[in-house]
This record gives C-alpha cells, structure tokens and sequence, in this order.
C-alpha cells in the first residue's frame, strides 16, 4: 500500500486540484481562514485523499477496467468514468470531473458509486469546525 500511496503522491496528485478542493470543501468558512489554516487544511484534504485512494486501490486484485464515454459537463468541464468489474459482483464505479484551467485539465472531484469526495469533506470539515468552535468556548 506504501508503494500505491508514494505513486499516487508522485505521478497522480499533480492532476488534482486541491487548493480548488479545499476552498470547496470550506465553504463560506474559507474566506475566514488564515493563510495558514487553507494550508493545513490543503494538506490534510490531500493526505486523507491518496490514502483513501491507496487504500482503495491496494485492495483491488485482476478486476478489469472498463472506460466509460466520457461527458462535457459545461464549457472547459468534463467527466470521465471507469467502472471496476468485479468478478461475481456488482461493478464499482469512478467518475473523474476535470476543468480545463491554464495549466491544462485538473480533477477537481472524484465519485465512487455515487459518493461525492468533496461533499464527504465539506461535511467532514465543517464537524470539525464545530467540534473546534465547541471546545474554544469551554476553555
């Protein structure tokens, strides 16, 4: 799984767009944040991200993949889709969105069988917020 997570980190992460994740992830919060708080919660998006990535993938073994026609969402936006054929199963399913910026098309978004990334980790951060504002106010 080490393996999978250093490639992730090398070779795929550079596709991804996660300061755009991030501040979509935060919400309306983010405008509040430091400099320094968007950093460390970046860094903690994409750590979270490639590891539940790694995981993920390291537990797949000889499924066939099969790419899926690919949609134009909007003008510059597209997603890709691959469903992982799982023998005796059901087919798991990835939907890549990209947006073509400046430096070419980023993935700003992954879903697996419907499950939004950046749903989960706007969620995700806004519990946390909370739980930070809960425990500020009792000190």
């Amino acid at each position: 799984r080490q393996l999978i997570a250093a490639f992730l980190d090398k070779e795929i992460s550079p596709y991804f767009d996660f300061a755009y994740m991030t501040k979509w992830a935060a919400g309306g919060r983010y405008m509040r944040l430091s400099d320094r708080q968007k950093m460390m919660m970046e860094q903690q998006l994409k750590t979270q991200f490639l590891s539940t990535m790694a995981q993920k993938l390291s537990s797949f073994k000889s499924q066939q993949v099969k790419y899926l026609a690919p949609k134009v969402q909007g003008k510059g936006q597209v997603e890709l889709s691959i469903a992982i054929l799982n023998r005796g199963g059901y087919p798991a399913r990835l939907d890549f969105r990209l947006y073509k910026g400046n430096n070419g098309w980023k993935v700003y978004d992954v879903s697996a069988n419907g499950s939004s990334a950046l749903v989960y980790y706007r969620q995700y951060f806004r519990q946390q917020m909370q739980r930070q504002r809960m425990q500020s106010r009792f000190r």
